[in-house]
């Protein structure tokens, strides 16, 4: 049986990335995701484990199945952002709303 993965919300970011390396230094399975594409970023997180995914939290068509996809969500972008996101959370997904920005 595969487990579903760890939806982490900002893994391109400083803190995202970081969040990664943790879950899967414990060997969670990690779905992470990034907005803004930058040179390297999808290398990084594949060097990882972790498997690469485009969200925008404006954009429910590519946030939806991301969330599907997973047992739970760490949300790392400012949380007047993130906070616009948990409408779309299903009842088996749990979620943690973490920000330096705040």
């Amino acid at each position: 049986m595969t487990t579903k993965p760890v939806l982490v919300v900002g893994a391109g970011g400083a803190l995202g990335l970081e969040i990664v390396r943790r879950l899967r230094a414990d060997g969670r399975n990690v779905l992470a995701s990034y907005r803004t594409v930058r040179a390297g970023t999808v290398e990084t997180l594949a060097a990882l484990g972790a498997e690469a995914v485009r969200v925008d939290l404006d954009d429910p068509e590519t946030l939806s199945p991301a969330l599907a996809r997973s047992s739970a969500a760490v949300f790392t972008p400012i949380l007047t952002v993130s906070a616009q996101a948990a409408e779309h959370l299903n009842e088996a997904c749990r979620a943690v709303f973490f920000s330096s920005n705040n």
